[in-house]
């Protein structure tokens, strides 16, 4: 070994600076400059962990603001995995390349002996600089940190660094790296066991159960999982290349139901109430189309008139107001009416006749009508949109019946910053684009078609609600928020959650008043800085593209853009 590599660090002659260099080891106590003491006289010991071979640091001393002492910096030149700590000071890691203010002050005072170095790791906590780390599960919680999200990988999920959800990942996940061969399809933020956020130490849940105050009472009361760390709401980001399965979410009593009996398949007992906003250009399909638009579907597409029985096709007629042997025109006429009691039992059997038909009677019909779309081969009353919707369709899920779902379920397009809520026991199903999406905590599904996963058919038939109606009746306005045209809200009819969208420009400077639970916040585009007093804790952090934040309970933050900015927050109150 050659002299150099021996010489694993060595002291600069300038007064509070460092450098150390070396080759990569498992952990080695790295001297700091003669006299670098923290604010009560103890001697700080820095610990390199693992590093990556040939990196560096440097200790210099910053200059304090006015009336206050000069500081010494820790800047990493590579990224390293270090712990500082001293008698005084609790640990403070940090593993990105960074800059980090670091409360130490300099003097001449011989160092101490190495005490035993604590290794119990605190979660995230922020600062203006970079991300560090809290002190302990029981020290004060400051109101606003950083949390690390989840990354999902579906096969429906856009692919590589085209994924929104992985561009984000790359910033908010540790050790997230993109594999441009990989879907990557959602991103998630909360406490669901099946993919928990997490901080420096754990989980998420454990440190919010330490700290209920973040939560705040009024939650802790109406939501009395929240004791447990459990946030109420579960908040994504979407990145959708190929359409998700024709599925619904059960609604409270339902849920337990199905945990109870196929606890396998059903993971959780609650319902899934969910909204979706759009990022980008958003396709997907929401509720049943109203009945007259159905009869007229039946009676232009042989195609499907030929899987779905007579009698049933009678019956959804006479309930919609027409006869027993209705004409295309006359089912024009009623195509906005909305499904009453006999239209829903119409529309029940319907659907159940077509999702339940055996695959000898629906491939054959399905391979002619795809084969005369190629060809545009429209008939009267048929869409090309639709037309066109079909072949793609078919072309992700060759031979599956949910393609016929496009003359059944209403095709919505949303532009970026519109927004659809769906209640529970809704058939719907995502077809492309970016959303951010938010819901009641649980990952129940019950999926019929444009899936390769377990199909539920007869459960799905019996939990709808066959509320029929136009593409518009799923929509949700979002309003002004506190009067401030930079943040709007979106506050759909249910008690688990709300979303803010905050755009501001360059340099614009917004606030967002307290609200009294917890709250997560997703930076989509741009950066900002954040700052929040007063409080136990106070600080400031700044944020760009992909961080994740969670925010407590009756905490309010000031948001200052240093670029033009996008940030959803998803809060609940009670």
């Amino acid at each position: 070994m050659h002299a150099s590599e021996n010489q694993a660090h060595r002291e600069s002659p300038e007064e509070g600076t460092f450098t150390g260099q070396g080759p990569s080891f498992e952990e080695r106590t790295l001297p700091l400059p003669p006299g670098v003491r923290d604010p009560q006289g103890h001697n700080p010991r820095m610990t390199m962990l693992s590093p990556s071979s040939c990196a560096s640091l440097s200790l210099s001393t910053l200059p304090g603001q006015a009336g206050r002492t000069r500081h010494p910096s820790l800047r990493l030149s590579h990224p390293l995995r270090l712990l500082l700590t001293s008698d005084h000071l609790s640990p403070t890691r940090f593993t990105r390349t960074s800059t980090l203010p670091l409360a130490l002050k300099a003097d001449r005072r011989p160092p101490r002996p190495r005490q035993p170095i604590a290794t119990t790791p605190p979660p995230y906590a922020t600062s203006t600089t970079t991300t560090t780390t809290l002190d302990t599960m029981s020290a004060p919680a400051p109101p606003v940190f950083k949390i690390a999200p989840g990354i999902q990988s579906y096969d429906w999920g856009k692919k590589g660094s085209s994924s929104l959800a992985a561009q984000l990942a790359e910033e908010s996940v540790p050790d997230f790296q993109v594999d441009e061969n990989k879907p990557y399809a959602e991103l998630w933020m909360g406490t669901h066991p099946n993919c928990p956020s997490r901080t420096g130490s754990g989980l998420l849940s454990e440190y919010l159960a330490a700290h209920p105050e973040l939560i705040g009472d009024a939650v802790l009361k109406r939501f009395p999982d929240a004791r447990n760390g459990d946030l109420p709401f579960l908040f994504k980001v979407l990145s959708i290349a190929t359409a998700l399965s024709i599925q619904a979410h059960p609604d409270k009593k339902l849920a337990e139901q199905l945990h109870k009996s196929k606890s396998d398949i059903y993971k959780d007992g609650n319902h899934k109430p969910e909204m979706a906003i759009a990022l980008t250009p958003f396709r997907a399909f929401l509720n049943f189309v109203p009945p007259a638009v159905l009869v007229r579907n039946l009676l232009a597409v042989p195609e499907l008139a030929a899987i779905v029985p007579s009698s049933a096709v009678s019956s959804l007629a006479k309930a919609a107001g027409l006869s027993d042997s209705p004409s295309l025109s006359d089912a024009q006429k009623l195509e906005e009416k909305t499904a009453g009691d006999e239209e829903k039992r119409a529309l029940k059997e319907v659907f159940s006749a077509l999702m339940s038909a055996n695959e000898d009677d629906f491939k054959p019909q399905l391979e002619k009508l795809v084969k005369r779309y190629k060809a545009g081969d429209l008939k009267d009353g048929e869409s090309k949109e639709i037309a066109d919707l079909a072949v793609e369709l078919e072309g992700q899920y060759p031979g599956d019946i949910g393609v016929f779902c496009v003359f059944i379920l209403n095709v919505v397009d949303l532009q970026p910053g519109e927004a659809a809520f769906l209640g529970a026991n809704m058939p719907h199903a995502y077809i492309n684009g970016n959303i951010i999406e938010c819901m009641a905590t649980s990952d129940n599904v019950v999926r019929a078609g444009l899936t390769p996963k377990l199909r539920d058919v007869d459960t799905l038939v019996s939990m709808l609600t066959y509320e029929a109606g136009p593409s518009t009746a799923q929509l949700l306005k979002p309003q002004e928020w506190h009067h401030d045209p930079s943040t709007l809200l979106y506050d759909p009819p249910i008690a688990e959650f709300s979303v803010l969208r905050t755009h501001l420009a360059k340099d614009e400077v917004t606030t967002h008043a307290a609200v009294q639970g917890p709250s997560i916040a997703v930076v989509t585009n741009g950066g900002a800085q954040l700052s929040w007093t007063p409080g136990e804790v106070d600080g400031d952090v700044q944020v760009t593209k992909g961080d994740v934040l969670f925010l407590g309970a009756g905490q309010e933050v000031k948001i200052q853009a240093l670029q033009d900015v996008e940030i959803f927050r998803a809060f609940v109150e009670a």
